[in-house]
């Protein structure tokens, strides 16, 4: 089961660098579910982050992707405990973003709660396998596994299959 939300209107989106249609599009046309919510959750952060590498009107969109993707962290917080996609992609992206998104919690806090959510809500063995590998880096997360989460065809199963090849070396 692949980790993202995509279709023939993202894709088409994607080719055609159309970034913040893609999030609007997440956002309004497509039920909400685990898989799309992460999938926003995903792409804000990617943008913001990686802005620079995608093109720059990106780049110089970033305060937009920025504030997209911690509305989303806010609402996830509050709403999204029980969605194991939703939690893995709030702790993934905490980890590397490093924000406190609670008065109360660090974000150190925040994100391996996250992860320690998306494991006890999850049901999928590759998924799990994923949440072991990205906590610990200790696990082998297989070829196969990889290619079955992020089947090639988004920028955000791109970005992961790199990241994921480079942590298995």
């Amino acid at each position: 089961m692949p980790m993202f939300y995509f279709d023939d209107n993202i894709d088409k989106l994607e080719k055609n660098q159309e970034f913040r249609e893609i999030l609007n599009y997440l956002e309004n046309n497509v039920p909400f579910s685990d898989e799309n919510f992460a999938t926003q959750i995903a792409y804000a952060w990617h943008l913001y982050s990686e802005g620079l590498f995608i093109n720059q009107e990106v780049e110089n969109d970033w305060k937009y992707y920025q504030d997209k993707w911690v509305r989303n962290l806010f609402y996830a917080k509050q709403n999204c405990r029980a969605l194991p996609k939703t939690c893995l992609m709030v702790a993934y992206t905490l980890e590397l973003n490093g924000m406190d998104i609670s008065s109360d919690l660090t974000y150190e806090e925040d994100y391996k709660n996250f992860y320690n959510l998306s494991l006890l809500n999850f049901h999928d063995k590759n998924l799990i396998q994923l949440i072991k590998f990205l906590k610990s880096g200790r696990t082998k997360l297989s070829l196969k596994i990889i290619n079955e989460l992020f089947p090639k065809k988004s920028i955000l199963d791109k970005y992961f299959i790199e990241i994921l090849m480079n942590r298995r070396k």
